[in-house]
């Protein structure tokens, strides 16, 4: 009889932990404000986040039609992460990027946009390559907030 209200009370117990244990939850959606660089190749464009100590957010740069080119970081101070969006909103590749390297940083494949973020933000947040992204109403002037629903 002992050994049957052990195994009860053991099972009773196991059953109370199983789903406190369960990961199937839905994650929360991830929402970022960007600058936006304005039009492509604009001295602003350009210039992204040259010079700059800090970076609140993150910055998008819209290339309008898909493209392969590389970014630098020669003039930028801080430590970055890049994820190359594709023309239908998927993340196609993530690199981190290293503050003042002449080093070509591209992506793995064609993307229309690329958003820059502190080194580690899409780590830190889940966020990963086939992550889908929605772009939200434009708040302010110069900046568009974008979701990542999961």
């Amino acid at each position: 009889m002992k050994l049957f209200n052990t195994t009860i009370i053991i099972i009773a117990i196991t059953l109370l932990l199983v789903p406190a244990c369960d990961d199937s939850a839905t994650p929360t959606p991830v929402t970022l404000v960007l600058e936006h660089t304005g039009e492509p190749y604009s001295e602003t464009f350009m210039d992204g986040l040259s010079g700059r100590t800090s970076l609140e957010g993150g910055m998008l740069f819209d290339f309008k039609d898909t493209v392969t080119t590389g970014f630098q970081m020669r003039g930028t101070l801080i430590p970055l992460s890049i994820a190359f969006v594709s023309e239908e909103s998927i993340i196609v590749d993530i690199v981190d990027m290293e503050p003042l390297s002449n080093e070509i940083y591209t992506s793995s494949e064609p993307y229309r946009y690329a958003i820059e973020v502190n080194q580690g933000y899409f780590e830190e947040t889940k966020i990963a390559v086939s992550d889908r992204i929605e772009f939200q109403e434009e708040t302010q002037s110069g900046f568009v907030t974008i979701t990542f629903p999961r």
